[in-house]
């Protein structure tokens, strides 16, 4: 798993810049959610969660099939993310992240 180190911040938010565990090199910086920050979107989620609840199984499940796409379209560069942030090997993190995000989308929808 990528290291971190606290950066300086103007903000109201934590930020924290990120380190390949296989190079040690800095591989970008990231912001922290305030608590209001999570409010909304727990609020907005529960918002849209009716919604959802009203869609047919085959709408839902046209949601799905299509985020299955998506995933598939992106492999290699969600596998070669995966590698940047935690190290894992090749054959590891498209079996581990992309092959099992896949088997779960292609099982719900």
């Amino acid at each position: 798993m990528a290291s971190y180190e606290p950066i300086e911040s103007d903000g109201p938010r934590r930020r924290y810049r990120l380190k390949s565990p296989v190079t040690l090199e800095p591989i970008g910086e990231l912001e922290c959610m305030t608590e209001a920050d999570v409010a909304l979107a727990l609020e907005r989620a529960r918002k849209a969660q009716p919604d959802w609840a009203d869609r047919s199984f085959a709408e839902r499940a046209a949601v799905m099939r299509r985020v299955l796409e998506l995933v598939l379209e992106r492999q290699d560069r969600i596998t070669t993310q995966v590698i940047e942030e935690t190290g894992k090997t090749e054959t590891e993190a498209f079996a581990m992240e992309v092959f099992a995000s896949c088997d779960a989308l292609t099982y719900y929808a």
